[in-house]
């Protein structure tokens, strides 16, 4: 089942530090992933995934910064 976040949802999937796999929608309102659990790495240097450990689409921290490529 497919999950689907907008571009005002604060989780990993919308943030620009995560590397997982996600799909652009609707002219960059929103993402969508095949799962909330899908995985990806941290690239942010001051969250406690940094350095590229794997981090969950559904997690957040306090270092989330919008995907450049929403809107």
């Amino acid at each position: 089942m497919s999950q689907q976040y907008d571009s005002l949802s604060t989780v990993c999937a919308t943030c620009k530090y995560w590397g997982g796999v996600r799909a652009l929608m609707q002219y960059g309102d929103y993402v969508e992933l095949d799962s909330p659990m899908n995985t990806g790495a941290c690239y942010s240097n001051d969250s406690g995934w940094r350095n590229g450990l794997p981090v969950q689409a559904c997690s957040n921290c306090r270092f989330w910064e919008k995907w450049d490529a929403l809107r």
